[in-house]
This record gives structure tokens, sequence and C-alpha cells, in this order.
């Protein structure tokens, strides 16, 4: 009797175990060829945790791309997925799950980095080996190096980027003629010298990009002399001085210091457009002197970087409501963009209760003022020193500058229509005018019944009109707005208090 008792409680036990302790097991597949992936890591997190805390289940993919956990206690689930070369499933993504009496089977999906490669080359065809290239995107970069054989390539996700490459330093220099120094340009794809002047490459989900090759171009070498000045105009000796190009995100800083005459001596910059920058303490504060120049062929003799202390720049934001609506007093940011990002970070402060604001600590130079829209209904619509309209541009920021004057508007136009087969696609209207070709000034949308849309609030002007199947962010539109891109947009014009009406088709990013 004791012993059928006790076969009976060993029964109930494991009849227990089987509901509180499950399996889970699936695959892992390539979303584009839909074959198995091996190694693939499985990560099972409980979603009663804390949001981005440790798994407590995970297992890897064997060669056939399966995997499987045992025991599994009775709960809810998130399943995420990842390995390299391929762009990672996040921890609570669409599969979400509960293991109850019975397991659980999943499939995972990765969706494979794409490829881009090509070869680097020097102006006899000779392929390049310690090449460094930059694949830059609007929202991230990256760096590889040339093989023996002048062979790159990258992993990356889909987008828009452009394409560089510098020469390693001991690829010998160019061949010249009489007194004519020659060195080897950091060279934009296809094999031009200005960044601006590049074609950008697009990256499609799942897709390669082959043949990208860079042949490296010559260029000639500029000596640049100057002198560093305190701020009281003698020769400031022993202050670091940099020159870095202005069109490249990853300058390649080139630094000297003031010999006892204040005197410095760059020998050899590439032609270009160069920003020169120095600091030094004073009495108090930081002394800085920057100067933007372009060097071409002729040598530059004497350039004076005069170190100087920072001030303040004061201004006001206004709000102008609609028609019998009551002003606004919101706290807003203020930013002074660098025509040249530097050493010296980004100004910035927050406006006080009546509008005003203060800037500190700032040093002459070039910069844009940004203040961002607090949001429907008001547009950012004017900035102002003096009678001098500065919305979208760059200014001269010096010690004694008039104050600034910000004004945020209400009462915009609109733009309304229809999207064929528009799904879940997004509605964009980006501007036409390039100094308006910023994230604050880019309206986005979905499309709602029979896909109908509708964009209030927009500031008055011309705009290209989208409707994408995939959104990236507005950041990653504006750093591939090429001509190819404008040939799909539909134009149209924003006025104040009418809505314009527009029809729209797919436009995908992966074509």
């Amino acid at each position: 009797m004791a012993s059928s008792l006790l076969w009976l409680l060993c029964g109930f036990l494991a009849a227990s175990s089987t509901l509180l302790s499950q399996s889970i097991e699936g695959t892992v597949v390539d979303s584009v060829t839909g074959l198995p992936i091996s190694g693939a890591e499985v990560s099972i997190a409980d979603t009663g945790g804390s949001p981005g805390g440790k798994p407590v289940y995970q297992a890897t993919t064997d060669d056939q791309g399966v995997f499987r956990i045992q025991p599994v206690k009775v709960g809810n689930y998130t399943a995420s997925f990842r390995k390299s070369g391929f762009l990672p499933s996040p921890l609570g993504s669409s599969l979400r799950f509960d293991v109850g009496s019975s397991s659980i089977h999943l499939q995972g999906r990765l969706t494979p980095r794409s490829r881009v490669a090509g070869r680097v080359f020097d102006g006899s065809g000779r392929p390049v080996s310690g090449a460094q290239l930059l694949l830059d995107g609007s929202l991230t970069g990256q760096t590889a190096t040339s093989d023996d054989e002048g062979n790159f390539l990258f992993r990356a996700t889909p987008g828009s980027y452009i394409l560089s490459a510098r020469s390693p330093i001991a690829l010998p220099l160019p061949a010249a003629s009489g007194d004519e120094r020659l060195g080897w340009a950091h060279t934009y794809y296809p094999n031009v010298l200005n960044r601006y002047a590049a074609v950008k490459i697009s990256v499609r989900t799942g897709s390669d990009v082959w043949g990208m090759d860079i042949t490296l171009r010559a260029t000639r070498l500029v000596r640049v002399r100057g002198i560093v000045l305190d701020n009281r105009g003698d020769p400031a000796a022993k202050v670091p001085v940099q020159a870095a190009r202005t069109d490249e995100t990853l300058p390649d800083e080139i630094r000297v210091v003031s010999k006892e005459d204040g005197s410095f001596d760059f020998p050899s910059l590439p032609e270009g457009e160069w920003r020169l920058f120095a600091e030094s303490e004073g009495s108090g504060s930081k002394l800085r002197a920057s100067a933007v120049l372009q060097v071409t062929g002729h040598e530059l003799e004497r350039l004076d970087l005069r170190l100087m202390p920072p001030f303040d720049v004061t201004g006001s934001v206004v709000f102008l409501p609609a028609e019998g609506a009551k002003s606004d007093k919101k706290a807003l940011g203020i930013f002074l963009q660098p025509l040249v990002a530097g050493s010296e970070g980004l100004s910035q402060t927050t406006t006080d209760s009546n509008g005003n604001f203060r800037i500190k600590n700032v040093y002459p130079g070039k910069y844009k003022i940004v203040a961002v829209a607090p949001g429907p209904p008001y547009f950012l619509n004017s900035v102002r020193i003096g009678n001098r309209e500065l919305l979208g541009q760059y200014v001269d920021l010096v010690s004694g500058t008039l104050p600034l004057e910000i004004k945020f508007e209400s009462g915009g136009g609109g733009v309304r229509g229809t999207v064929e087969d528009c799904g879940n696609a997004t509605v964009v209207l980006a501007p036409q005018d390039l100094a308006l070709q910023e994230p604050q000034f880019v309206q986005t949308t979905r499309c709602g019944d029979q896909g109908r849309f509708q964009i209030a609030n927009v500031r008055p002007g011309d705009y290209y009109a989208f409707a994408f199947d995939q959104w990236g962010g507005a950041a990653e539109l504006l750093s591939s707005l090429d001509q190819s891109l404008v040939n799909k947009a539909v134009p149209v014009r924003v006025e104040r208090g009418v809505f314009g009406n527009v029809a729209l088709q797919i436009t995908s990013r992966n074509q």
C-alpha cells in the first residue's frame, strides 16, 4: 500500500513538473533566402522582468539552424535573435509568447547586413594596401582598411552612404613636375575630391553592392604660414594650432605649435577648404581663434589667428498665435550650430518665462541659430539680427552682436490627399529650400482609411511630397535627398490657411 502511494506521488510530481517546466524549440532562418542560420544566439527574456534585463534562457543554433531550451518554467516571454553579419532582432520584438502546458515552437528571422565592397588603386592602377576607407551614413559611419590586393568590405544596414578613401602614409607620393608638389587627396567615390560631389551609394535590404572601386586622386600640396596673436595683438608662443578639412566627417587633424615669435607653419596642406583652430589659457577663461580658408595653388604667407575670450549672445523668442488665441510662453532650447564642428562644442541655453535667453561662452565664428518648434500649431518662421533674416543661414557672431529675434507663428497651411495602396506607408513633406532641409521642417503622417492622409500646421513654402514604404527618419531622408529621389517626389506648394490636395504613389526605399 505504501509503495502504491509512493508511485502515485511520484507520478503526480512528474505531471506537475511537466506543467511547470516545458521546452522552447525552433529555428532561425535568413529572412531573404529562407536558409537556416547556424551559430545564431537565441535569448529568451521574461516579460515580467525589467526592460533591458538579462535574459533568463539562452541557446545557440546548430548546423541546421535549430535550437532547443529545456526545461522552461511557465510564464510570459519574448525572444530575440542575433548573429554577426545580420541585423539584430531586438528584445521585445514581435515574438512574444506564453509557455503553458505544452512546448513552444518559434521561428526567428534575421535580415543579413548588406555588403559594400570594392578596391583602392593609385594613379597608375596599382592596388593600394593599407588605405583607410570610410562608409559614412546619415546616423552612423564605419571604417575599414584595404588588404594587400586593395580589397575592402563593409557590412551595412539599408540606407544611403558616402564612400571615401585615404592613402596610407607609406604610399609613395605621386610624381610632380618642376617646383610643383603633389600628395594623395582624400578621394570620394567615384574618384572626386569634394565630398559634396560624391555619388551616394544606396544600400538595400538583403542586397550587396560590389565594384565600388576608388582610384586615389593626386592634389597639389600648399604651404600655409601665419602667426598666433593674443587678445592684445602680441605674438603668442607655444600655442597648439590644428588644421582639419571642413568637408570631412572624420578629418585627419594636423597639429603644430607656434614658435617663440608666435609663428606657425603647415608645410604641406592638400588643396581644399581647411579650418585652423588655436586655443590657449587666458585669465579666467580659455582664449580661442579659428579661421576657415580656401587652400589653392599659391602659398599663404601671413595668416593671423587672434585669440579672443568668449562673449554672450542674447535674444528673445516670440509666439504669434492664431487670431483670438492666447499667446504662449513656452520654455525652448536655443542652439548655436558652428559652421565647422570643433573642440569648442555646441553652445545652447533655454528661454526664461518671458521668452528671453542668454547663451554664454560663445567664441567668434560662423554659426546657424537653431530653435526647435514646440509643436502644433507653431512653426519656426523667422530668425533675425536687426533687419537681417538668418533662418537656415550661417552668420558671423562676434562680441557686441545685436540681440537675436526668433519668431514662431501659427496658422500655417496644410496638405491632404490619398496614397495608392498605402498600407503602412509614411507620408512625408520635405522642404525644397536647401536652407530649410533640417529635421524640424520635415512633416510626416500615416495613411488612414482608403489611403487618405492630412498634414496640418505646415510652414508656408514649397515642398516635396513622398509616400515611403520604409521610414528611417528625417535625418536619413535629408542625407539621401539627391536628384534621383527628388524625381520621385510630387511638388506641392503650401499656402497660409489653405489645404492643398495631392495624390501619391508608394516610393520604395529598396529601389
